[in-house]
């Protein structure tokens, strides 16, 4: 069952697991930012806990499920 079903793009319609880089979105622009992985998953509460991968901390507040997506592979796009 996928975590994200409203989302269309594959990579973000993919169950999360522990350990999966992440893209998360900023809480205040509303746009997705790079560099998290997941750490812990609460499917009761549809909540993910993410950890900074620049350092390691693990981000205070968790994020809802549908802020968190599966890390898009770059596009290489002049290949």
């Amino acid at each position: 069952m996928a975590l994200n079903p409203t989302e269309d793009d594959e990579s973000k319609t993919r169950p999360l697991n522990i350990g999966d880089a992440v893209e998360v979105r900023d809480k205040f622009e509303r746009s997705w930012v790079r560099g998290f992985k997941v750490s812990k998953i609460n499917l009761d509460n549809y909540l993910v806990w993410v950890t900074r991968n620049s350092d390691g901390l693990l981000m205070p507040e968790p994020f809802r499920m549908e802020d968190v997506h599966k890390e898009k592979k770059k596009n290489m796009w002049w290949f």
